[in-house]
């Protein structure tokens, strides 16, 4: 698989064999620019009854969110629990700038599992979102006050 990420431990290597083959479905059907792994198997916090987590970003989705929600989960042939989300590459920037939970932990505490090129440049972003006030706490993310050159309120 092009730009895959070979060391992504996920659990098991049966588990890891099942969620390459998942990825390669994607790639075959919606041609992403990034699949991240996110949540607690990107962590390493997982258990076995762990879910996983895994963020698509395509800009070939042809329908709404909900319906791309169905279409990833449709086509997981194997028994995974994978809870997969699907964004365009202008919504995820969005969410992002936006300071989304969802975006601000996929891209601090998640794994690319194809597109790592396009990952790494989100995790630049969020590292200058961080210059100016942006951290996240133990259990929370903080968002900057204001931005301090144009008083401007970033949130």
């Amino acid at each position: 698989m092009r730009q895959e990420n070979k060391g992504i431990c996920t659990g098991s290597d049966a588990i890891n064999e099942e969620l390459k083959e998942y990825c390669r479905r994607v790639i075959g059907k919606f041609k992403p620019i990034c699949i991240i792994l996110y949540g607690s198997r990107a962590k390493g916090t997982f258990t076995p009854s762990s879910d996983i987590d895994i963020i698509v970003l395509s800009d070939n989705f042809e329908t709404d969110f909900l319906s791309r929600i169905k279409d990833l989960i449709d086509i997981n042939s194997s028994t995974l629990p994978i809870e997969p989300l699907g964004y365009t590459k202008a919504e995820f920037e969005t969410m992002l700038q936006s300071f989304k939970i969802t975006a601000l932990d996929a891209i601090r505490e998640g794994k690319p599992l194809f597109g790592e090129d396009y990952f790494n440049n989100l995790k630049k972003t969020l590292h200058e979102m961080e210059k100016t006030g942006l951290y996240k706490g133990k259990t929370s993310w903080h968002l900057p006050s204001a931005d301090t050159e144009s008083g401007k309120a970033l949130v």
